[in-house]
C-alpha cells in the first residue's frame, strides 16, 4: 500500500503544476488590460500604463509571469493586493475562519440530510420513487 500512495503523491505534482498554470494562463481571457485600469481606465495616460505593466511584470511572457508566481507562492509569498495594499496572505487568513464555518456549515446540512436519505433508499432497494 506504500508504494501506491507514494505514486499517487508524485503523479499529485505534475498534476497540480499542470492545473495552476491553466487556471493563471486563464488571465489571458478577461477582457481588458489590467494595466491600463489600474492606470485609470479609458484615458489613461500611455506613460502610466507602460509603468505600471511593467511594475507588475505584465511585459513579460506568460511563462516567466507564471514562473515568478509560482517561485513566489512556493515560498508563501503571494503578493499584495492592488486594491486593498495589503499582503494577499493576510486577506486569506483574515476571511479564512468565515469561509471555513460556511463550509463546515455546509458540510453539516449535507450529512444530516443526505446520510438519512441515503440509508433510506439502501433500506429499500428495487423500490421506485413517487414523483
Amino acid at each position: 500500500m506504500g508504494p501506491f500512495i507514494a505514486r499517487r503523491l508524485a503523479a499529485m505534482v505534475p498534476l497540480l503544476i499542470l492545473i495552476s498554470f491553466g487556471v493563471y494562463a486563464l488571465v489571458l481571457l478577461v477582457p481588458g488590460d489590467p494595466a491600463r485600469t489600474l492606470a485609470g481606465g479609458i484615458h489613461a495616460d500611455p506613460a502610466e500604463v507602460i509603468r505600471i505593466r511593467h511594475q507588475l511584470h505584465l511585459d513579460q511572457p506568460l511563462l516567466a509571469q507564471y514562473w515568478r508566481w509560482l517561485s513566489h507562492a512556493v515560498r508563501g509569498d503571494l503578493g499584495t493586493s492592488l486594491f486593498q495594499h495589503r499582503s494577499v496572505a493576510s486577506e486569506i487568513a483574515n476571511r479564512l475562519p468565515l469561509t471555513l464555518s460556511l463550509a463546515l456549515g455546509g458540510f453539516a446540512v449535507s450529512i444530516l440530510i443526505g446520510l438519512p436519505l441515503g440509508i433510506l433508499a439502501g433500506t429499500r432497494p428495487g423500490r421506485k420513487k413517487k414523483v
